[in-house]
């Protein structure tokens, strides 16, 4: 096989691994309760910035509930303004949490929850096998230059046992870093 057909391979499986862990971050911090019964609200921008992740338009804002000042930030718009119009100052319509007022998002909040963390993490295990099986088939074939100590795998039984066991350490491994990602950034 060409080089650059295996590196196509190998970017693939990467991609495809990079998608998974997203959607499962995504699911991860979106603040459900909001989506269980959400209040919208007037709330006023005080900064815009270009930022984050992506360099799309982002937001603060402040708002009340029972007298209680909450903040909270946004890239998206309930209203008819484009993000990239608002300025500090400009009221834009926010939705929080009945039951937790300080949880909010600039978002609709019932159409845009996703699909649950559960099966956000299995997407996500699924998506990653394939590169899980790459990995083992090399380790398998070449070893990947691993020290003579290292006891290769032999039979199907035991490369069976050998990929079971590798993608049930990578979930756990996957399923722990959205929940370190989702307490930091929910707190």
């Amino acid at each position: 096989m060409p080089r650059w057909v295996a590196g196509l391979i190998w970017a693939v499986l990467l991609v495809s691994v990079l998608i998974g862990l997203s959607g499962l971050v995504s699911s991860a911090t979106f603040p459900r309760a909001i989506a269980s019964h959400p209040i919208r609200t007037k709330a006023t921008v005080s900064a815009v910035y270009m930022g984050g992740f992506t360099p799309d338009p982002s937001y603060d804002y402040s708002y009340q509930v029972q007298g209680v000042e909450y903040t909270g930030s946004g890239d998206s718009n309930l209203g008819v303004v484009p993000v990239t119009d608002l300025r500090p100052g400009d009221q834009v319509t926010v939705e929080y949490a009945a039951a937790a007022p300080s949880e909010s998002c600039s978002c609709d909040a019932v159409r845009d929850a996703p699909a649950s963390t559960l099966s956000a993490a299995i997407l996500a295990a699924a998506l990653s096998l394939p590169l899980l099986l790459r990995v083992a088939w090399r380790v398998r074939t070449r070893g990947f230059g691993l020290p003579q100590s290292f006891v290769r795998v032999r039979g199907f039984g035991e490369w069976v046992a050998f990929v079971v066991g590798l993608a049930i350490a990578v979930l756990f491994a996957i399923v722990f870093v959205a929940y370190c990602v989702s307490n930091t950034i929910q707190h």
